[in-house]
């Protein structure tokens, strides 16, 4: 029976064990054990000493093949072949902590390890640092770049200036109409008929005058002088200018049955026609009761220096605010309108004073119808009168051409004409632009 030894060996101060077993031999089998030693490290700290001492033993046992009486080999199922790793622990008398470790341990590894970044992670992170750096260097670059262009604007206001360029001047200060409390009121003014529409009423007109007269004045003489006459066309307003046709020339070309209708309708479109007009300041007015009664009051204008611009500004400024105020649904921004009933006691006016030239000429019998329909004919054109009144342009009648004088005129006008004096933005136009001329009736 074999028997087992324990050697100790130091080496470089190191203390190994060696646990020696013989191999038993045996006449059927053959066991080879091979012995291993392995070197512990006994480390030495500060606080403890640990020393480890690790033996490993592999044992291989090797069966003969069985041999069959016939004298032939066997398979080898019975052969076979075993591994057997043991780990012994021998305590250390000098340790005092004593661990087991596994074989294929030769060092023990320090207790805190730090772990490495890969490359791809550390170029990762290098380029997100690029990029935050970037950005927050542009945002820095465009606050200073827009902090100096202020500073840079201000310099520039307190710097001195050569040339003052001016800007054109705007609606609302060439209408002495500002800005209140934020709020421009040319943008609430009323708007204006085309101007194509306002020729075809006056058109209209024109033709309503023309059968007016057709319709309830005699061709008949009349027992009538032109002294008589004359004088009724000059509280009418007629004949006194200086230019046109006197009233002497006018009363004639009534008196005449030939060129009688001429006459009347020559009359009558010029006082209907004159009582709508902004520009006539004509006692006898069709325009709104407020607003007549303004104009009639009101100086005429100072001549001089810029004091006829600056009247004529005033007063189409205060047309343009007037017809905003006393129109009755403002916010729909459309033309006033005129009520019949509104306006008749200034009809009924316009055409007593009328027919205290006309009833020579009418028709016998025919006095109340002729009052009736004329008055409704200074109604219509009223109508027009406050189109033109709240209009944005500064419209006025042409009542004559030019070169018309006197009596010796073959030319006499029998329905006004029609001119701008302005455009929608209040612009004066110099010189205003005709949209509809003078209609004339040649003797």
């Amino acid at each position: 029976m074999a028997t087992d030894l324990n050697c100790k060996t130091i080496l470089n101060g190191d203390v190994t064990w060696i646990h020696l077993v013989p191999c038993p031999t045996t006449a059927t089998s053959k066991q080879t054990t091979t012995t291993t030693t392995s070197t512990t490290t006994t480390t030495t700290s500060p606080s403890s000493t640990t020393t480890t001492t690790t033996q490993s033993t592999t044992t291989t046992s090797t069966t003969p093949t069985p041999t069959k009486p016939d004298g032939t080999t066997g398979l080898p199922s019975d052969n076979s072949t075993s591994v057997k790793e043991t780990s012994t622990a021998v305590p250390n008398p000098d340790s005092s902590v004593t661990s087991s470790l596994p074989a294929s341990s030769q060092t023990t590894l320090p207790l805190h390890q730090h772990a490495s970044l890969s490359t791809g992670a550390t170029a990762g992170i290098a380029v997100g640092c690029a990029a935050a750096g970037l950005i927050i260097g542009l945002l820095a670059a465009l606050l200073l770049f827009r902090r100096r262009k202020g500073k840079g604007v201000t310099d520039i206001s307190h710097a001195p200036i050569l040339v003052e360029s001016k800007e054109p001047p705007s609606t609302e200060n060439i209408n002495g109409i500002g800005s209140v409390g934020g709020i421009q009121l040319g943008q609430f003014f009323l708007d204006g008929a085309p101007d194509q529409e306002i020729v075809s009423e006056l058109q209209a007109l024109s033709e309503l005058i023309r059968q007016h007269v057709e319709d309830y004045y005699t061709l008949q003489p009349v027992d009538v002088s032109v002294g008589a006459l004359s004088q009724s066309l000059q509280n009418l307003g007629l004949g006194s200018g200086g230019s046109g046709l006197t009233a002497e020339a006018i009363a004639t070309l009534c008196t005449n049955s030939y060129s009688r209708q001429i006459g009347l309708r020559h009359v009558i479109s010029s006082v209907i026609f004159a009582s709508i007009d902004f520009h006539t300041g004509n006692n006898l007015s069709m325009l709104p009761g407020p607003a007549a009664g303004f104009l009639q009051s009101i100086p005429g204008p100072e001549y001089g220096g810029n004091n006829n611009l600056a009247f004529s500004q005033a007063l189409q400024t205060w047309r343009r605010l007037s017809a905003f105020l006393l129109h009755q649904n403002r916010s729909q921004r459309t033309s006033l309108q005129a009520d019949a009933f509104t306006i008749a006691p200034q009809a009924q006016l316009v055409t007593n004073s009328l027919n205290n030239f006309l009833n020579a000429f009418v028709i016998p019998g025919q006095n109340s119808k002729q009052a009736s329909h004329l008055q409704e004919v200074v109604i219509e054109c009223a109508k027009l009168g406050y189109v033109l009144f709240s209009h944005p342009v500064d419209w006025k009648f042409i009542f004559e051409e030019p070169g018309t004088r006197m009596a010796d005129a073959n030319a006499v006008v029998i329905c006004p004409g029609l001119e701008k004096c302005s455009d929608r933005d209040g612009n004066p136009l110099r010189p205003p632009r005709r949209v509809a001329a003078p209609v004339e009736a040649t003797l």
